[in-house]
C-alpha cells in the first residue's frame, strides 16, 4: 500500500511539473494535473492540498538535487583545490540546467508575473542549505584571498557571475540554434563548448 501511495504521490508531482512547464502556473488547474496523473482531483488535494504546495515541492526538489551534488564537493576526502572546486560548481549547475532546460524560460516568465512566490522559495531554501555548502566555500574563499591566490571577490558576486552566465546560455539556446541553423547534434556540441567557455571566464575572474 505504501509503495502505491508513493507512486501516486510521485505521479501527481511529475504531472504538475509537466503542466506547469507546458502552460504556466496560472493557467494550470488541479483538475488538469489530476487528468495528467490519471487520478481523481481529490487525490491531488489529499497529497498536496493546494496548487501552491505542488509548485513549492517541485522547486524544493530541484534545489535539493543541485545542493546535494554541491555538498559532495565539501566531503572531507575531496582534495580539489579551490579553483577546481569552483569550476566543478559551474559544471554541476550547467549540467542541471541541461537536464532541466525548460526550467529557465519558465522561471523568467513566472518570476515576472509573481516575484513574491519565487522570493519565498529562494529565501526558505537558501537559509536551509546555506550552512551545508556556501558557508564552507566562503571560508575557503577568504583564505584564498588572504593568501593572494585569487582576486578579492565576494561569494555573492561569484555566484551571480556563474548563475547569470549559465542561465544566459539556456535563455538564448533556441534563438542561437535557429539563427545559425544548427542541428540538434551540433547544438549539443555547441552547448558543451559553451560550458567550457564559461568555465574559462570564471577562472579568469578569480585570477588576482
Amino acid at each position: 500500500m505504501a509503495n502505491t501511495e508513493e507512486n501516486m504521490e510521485e505521479r501527481i508531482l511529475q504531472a504538475a511539473e509537466e503542466m506547469f512547464m507546458k502552460q504556466g502556473f496560472a493557467k494550470t488547474t488541479t483538475a488538469q494535473i489530476a487528468k495528467e496523473a490519471r487520478c481523481n482531483q481529490a487525490l491531488v488535494h489529499y497529497y498536496y492540498r493546494t496548487k501552491d504546495n505542488l509548485f513549492n515541492k517541485i522547486f524544493e526538489s530541484k534545489i535539493s538535487l543541485v545542493v546535494s551534488n554541491l555538498v559532495s564537493l565539501n566531503d572531507s576526502g575531496n582534495n580539489m583545490n579551490f579553483e577546481d572546486k569552483i569550476c566543478k560548481i559551474v559544471e554541476i549547475h550547467f549540467e542541471f540546467l541541461t537536464k532541466n532546460s525548460r526550467l529557465v524560460p519558465f522561471i523568467v516568465i513566472e518570476f515576472a508575473s509573481n516575484p513574491g512566490r519565487f522570493k519565498k522559495i529562494v529565501e526558505s531554501n537558501f537559509n536551509r542549505f546555506r550552512h551545508m555548502f556556501f558557508d564552507k566555500i566562503e571560508e575557503e574563499m577568504e583564505r584564498e584571498i588572504k593568501s593572494g591566490n585569487i582576486a578579492n571577490i565576494t561569494l555573492a558576486q561569484l555566484v551571480q557571475d556563474i548563475v547569470s552566465l549559465n542561465v544566459a546560455a539556456f535563455l538564448t539556446h533556441d534563438t542561437f540554434q535557429q539563427a545559425f541553423g544548427l542541428s540538434d547534434e551540433a547544438m549539443s556540441s555547441h552547448m558543451e563548448e559553451r560550458k567550457q567557455e564559461i568555465t574559462k571566464v570564471i577562472k579568469a575572474r578569480l585570477r588576482p
